[in-house]
């Protein structure tokens, strides 16, 4: 709760301040600089330290991969869209639920075969190192269910996670404590 209730202020905090400089630009007719968000991709491309050229490369392996998927997606809009429209009538046909549904299944079954071929294309601008590296990302996303369980039991703050976080050489900050 009180991370949805900081979110809220923080987008609330923007809406202000965008109100503002738009008002504001408006009065003085000069542009007021609004500075960029990180560019994507950027906490990857610092730890796996990627050049412009595989970052590049990665990209349009990324879009071949998004434009072999899309008619599937397609599909899969549409076959939503049909069961909503039957799960909204009065009295829904439970074989066309099922149908669709089992539908649907079929097809997100598909996207995920679609998009296994540009996996290795994608590992393969990688180095030695660097696929090294990608392999204690994959543990960090192993853990996710753990973490968030212990979030649950609330034995860590989602929010203030830096005072619960060990340092490199295994010591605890000195603030790490249960909230």
């Amino acid at each position: 709760m009180k991370l949805f209730q900081s979110i809220a202020v923080m987008a609330l905090a923007t809406c202000s301040f965008l109100a503002t400089c738009s008002f504001a630009w408006a009065q003085i007719g000069t542009p007021i600089m609004i500075p960029n968000p990180q560019p994507p991709y950027s906490q990857l491309v610092s730890y796996l330290s990627l050049t412009g050229d595989q970052l590049q490369s990665l990209e349009q392996i990324l879009q071949q991969r998004i434009h072999a998927q899309q008619d599937i997606y397609k599909q899969i809009g549409d076959a939503q869209n049909q069961l909503n429209t039957v799960m909204k009538s009065a009295s829904p046909d439970p074989l066309q639920v099922g149908q669709l549904t089992l539908q649907i299944r079929s097809l997100q079954q598909q996207v995920q075969q679609a998009g296994k071929p540009f996996r290795q294309p994608a590992l393969a601008v990688l180095t030695a190192p660097q696929q090294a590296k990608l392999q204690s990302l994959i543990a960090a996303l192993q853990l996710q269910t753990a973490a968030n369980q212990a979030i649950g039991l609330n034995l860590m703050d989602p929010v203030n996670l830096m005072q619960i976080m060990p340092f490199r050489d295994g010591s605890v900050s000195a603030q790490a404590q249960p909230y």
